[in-house]
């Protein structure tokens, strides 16, 4: 019986074991789930702080970025792109969050297109030394937030380049 106490307890745990991608002081922007079922996660300090970004299954975070979140608003970027007028004229919107880590440069972009009405999300994530890529696609249904938030606080700096 003692055995079957401590199995239930074990259990339990396990079932309710959730990693923190928004803590306490933090606020969501931006997240969604991968078609493999991990978890992206941006989220800013309520204060505007700091900007994170997490990485992992529903129980672990697998990666943190940046390590030291002190300044690390100027270690993202941010790549907005729209062309309004519907279906009609093709219209697009493309926004990205950029940052570089270990040789590695990570895209999280959302897109819409008004041509096919359809939203795109997910993970760009390229090798800076070989030039190899990696697209994890992420799941539309699951997206909370959004990254206008991002572009209309005037906090991340805009970058060169469009994904």
């Amino acid at each position: 019986m003692k055995n079957l106490a401590y199995l239930l307890l074990f259990l339990t745990q396990a079932i309710f074991a959730q990693a923190e991608y928004v803590k306490n002081n933090e606020e969501l922007v931006f997240s969604f789930k991968t078609n493999r079922g991990k978890k992206v996660v941006l989220a800013k300090e309520k204060n505007d702080q700091y900007l994170v970004y997490r990485f992992g299954t529903g129980d672990k975070i697998e990666m943190e970025f940046p390590g030291d979140l002190k300044n690390s608003w100027p270690k993202f970027k941010y790549s907005y792109y729209r062309r309004g007028g519907g279906k009609a004229n093709a219209g697009v919107e493309i926004q990205n969050i950029i940052f570089e880590n270990d040789g590695y440069k990570y895209v999280i972009y959302y897109n819409y297109s008004a041509e096919e009405d359809e939203q795109t999300v997910g993970i760009l994530v390229m090798n800076e030394t070989t030039g190899k890529e990696a697209k994890i696609v992420g799941n539309t249904d699951t997206v909370e937030g959004s990254l206008m938030e991002i572009r209309e606080s005037g906090l991340l700096e805009m970058a060169d380049e469009m994904y």
